[in-house]
Parts: C-alpha cells; structure tokens; sequence
C-alpha cells in the first residue's frame, strides 16, 4: 500500500470504514473521519485512532493490505 492509497481511503467521501492488515497479521479498523493522522514529510510513523478505541503506530511499510467495509 502507498501513502497515496491510505490519504484516499481515509479522505472519501462519503466516508466508508476500512481495515489495514499489518505485515505482523493484527487488524486495524478505521471507523470514523479524522482517525487517521500522516506524518510530516520527513517523518515515517502514521497514527491510527482504530474502532477498538486503541491508539496505533505504524510504518505505510507496516501494512499488508487492507478492505473496506
């Protein structure tokens, strides 16, 4: 997956709710606008707020594939 694909997904509108896979095979469910914070430039780590009301800190290198609900 490409930083471009998650800014897609996390940017639709209409918003729909997706699922990252990470390379380590746990999920993260993304269900709400805004849950999805991009690093600067410079900067590696994108931070997720999932649907499990946990906080998440990944790489774009960290994601195996995702879907949407």
């Amino acid at each position: 997956m490409s930083i471009e694909q998650l800014k897609s997904l996390a940017g639709a509108k209409p918003f729909r709710a997706f699922t990252l896979e990470t390379t380590a095979g746990s999920r993260i469910t993304i269900d709400q606008v805004g849950h999805v914070q991009f690093p600067p430039p410079d900067f590696e780590v994108i931070i997720l707020f999932a649907a499990d009301k946990l906080m998440h800190f990944i790489t774009i290198d960290d994601i195996n594939t995702y879907a949407v609900a």
